[in-house]
């Protein structure tokens, strides 16, 4: 053994060192170390504590210490990824992938309705001649205070068809309760998406004649027939629930009228609708 040259017996003891102290680092499945190349062409991987001009100390697994001669060192790589990479790469080192936020469901685009299509499909034809002036005393005589002329009001308003609608609405609205619902009551006869906006303001009428009328309404003109609890005085919350749903229910679908007839705009020349002003103006007869 004397005869040996000292290379071979350094090169032995440093294999020896690594298998005996190194098995936890290479077992582990280490990704980063220290790399201390020799002279002889051997290598050992671990962590470089310290250096000087004598000797280099390399810490091999968690309590082992090599020390090394410095002329026995062809150089050092300080932290190169060596072994097998672990299952679990180290955070500091290598950051996870930062999964994207999911952007939050789109609300369900509404589809047209039945009676916004019949009021972009058939305008309202205002009444004329001998028609329009029955219209407007019938409407008159729906407003008086003795019930057999809002009766008979009633009755002959009838008669007339849809055409009538636009003409009730400032009836509908008013302050005189009975006319007011003998008003609602021909609007639900000839359901049309214009007068939505007063069911809408019938719902919280605090005669409860107005707003069993106005759910009515409102619910044959959005397709939404709901269970309003229109006689309970106590029932302000089921309420405001519920004509929240037909409140979204007008605002979707004035979203898609503004759409509908800005593209019909573009798209061919039509006769203008004619305005509910001008249905209600008694000089266009």
């Amino acid at each position: 053994m004397r005869d040996l040259r000292p290379s071979v017996l350094l090169s032995a003891t440093f294999i020896f060192t690594v298998i005996i102290l190194g098995q936890e680092v290479f077992s582990s499945g280490t990704l980063w170390a220290d790399t201390v190349h020799l002279t002889n062409g051997s290598k050992l991987d671990g962590k470089v504590v310290s250096e000087n001009d004598r000797e280099v100390v390399l810490k091999v697994g968690p309590q082992g210490i090599v020390r090394l001669q410095r002329k026995n060192v062809a150089k050092i790589e300080i932290n190169q990824r060596t072994g097998t990479p672990s299952k679990k790469p180290d955070s500091r080192r290598k950051s996870l992938p930062v999964k994207p936020k999911s952007a939050p469901p789109a609300s369900p685009v509404p589809e047209v309705s039945k009676s916004l299509r019949i009021y972009l499909d058939a305008p309202l034809a205002p009444l004329k001649g001998e028609q329009r002036a029955l219209l407007d005393q019938w409407v008159k005589d729906l407003q008086r205070q003795r019930v057999i002329y809002r009766t008979r009001a009633e009755k002959h308003l009838g008669t007339l068809g849809s055409s009538i609608v636009p003409h009730l609405h400032s009836v509908a609205r008013g302050s005189f309760v009975r006319a007011r619902i003998c008003a609602l009551r021909l609007l639900v006869r000839f359901p049309r998406y214009e007068s939505m906006p007063v069911a809408l303001a019938g719902l919280e009428a605090s005669d409860p004649w107005i707003r069993k009328w106005a759910s009515e309404l409102a619910g044959k003109i959005s397709g939404k027939v709901q269970n309003y609890p229109w006689k309970e005085n106590s029932a302000v919350s089921s309420r405001a629930r519920l004509k929240k749903n037909w409140d979204q229910w007008y605002a979707g679908q004035e979203k898609l009228r503004e759409i509908l007839e800005a593209k019909r705009a573009e798209e061919v020349p039509s006769p203008s609708r004619p305005d509910l002003k001008d249905l209600e103006n008694p000089s266009l007869s």
